[in-house]
């Protein structure tokens, strides 16, 4: 099982970090509403979470907000405990 494999479900809204945040750097993140739970995001072979992006801190220049975004079950490299957390519970 991968690492947030069922952890969350469609209709909620998590935020999902680009890299792990320390004190002194502002957090880069998007988050949304899960849309969909898919084995094979965007044909590329991997599971993960759809979200509709609803707040996305990395640059206001190429924002992803408004947009479909996939955020991975699990990424071999740099994964952490709170790269993908829960913020909100299901939206109708």
């Amino acid at each position: 099982m991968l690492k947030f494999e069922g952890k969350f479900q469609e209709g909620e809204i998590i935020r999902s970090y680009d890299y792990e945040p320390h004190d002194d750097e502002k957090a880069c993140y998007v988050q949304g509403t899960i849309t969909n739970v898919t084995d094979n995001a965007f044909d590329q072979g991997y599971k993960a979470y759809m979200i509709h992006v609803d707040v996305d801190t990395l640059s206001d220049k190429r924002s992803r907000v408004g947009m479909e975004v996939a955020v991975p079950m699990q990424i071999s490299l740099s994964e952490w405990d709170g790269r993908v957390t829960l913020m909100g519970g299901l939206m109708s």
